[in-house]
């Protein structure tokens, strides 16, 4: 009986594919979610009877934020008295024809599943009663 002796590579089961699987795996992994925190907070405004107040605010956060804004515990809605809308990268509140009936203060709220954060600005009116 005549015998020979070969040497054969080792094999990865599975192969380079089996790699690349591992690999992409990691690479679609998603980032683990965070509490939202402003960047851009709103500022207090000392505004005329009849102008505009002008409220912005920013956030670093996932993209599953939510964002709304409210005085005393009552969140704005946009209508002909409140003009809500994001642009340039920020969140914006505008108090159109603000009387006296308008002070008080503005809260914009972000929240996610993972905490939530809010900031307060004051806005006084100048004017007759």
């Amino acid at each position: 009986m005549n015998t020979q002796t070969f040497n054969l590579p080792q094999l990865n089961i599975g192969g380079d594919q089996a790699k690349k699987k591992s690999k992409k795996k990691k690479e679609d992994k998603p980032e683990p979610e965070v509490a939202p925190e402003f960047v851009v907070k709103p500022r207090r405004q000392f505004i005329d009877d009849g102008a505009v107040a002008k409220f912005k605010a920013s956030f670093d956060g996932p993209a599953s934020t939510q964002l709304f804004w409210s005085k005393g515990g009552t969140v704005l809605v946009p209508d002909d008295h409140y003009k809500i809308y994001e642009a340039d990268g920020f969140h914006h509140l505008e108090v159109l024809n603000v009387t006296p009936q308008d002070n008080g203060e503005f809260t914009v709220t972000v929240i996610n599943a993972v905490g939530s954060e809010s900031a307060t600005a004051e806005l006084e009116v100048f004017g007759e009663c």
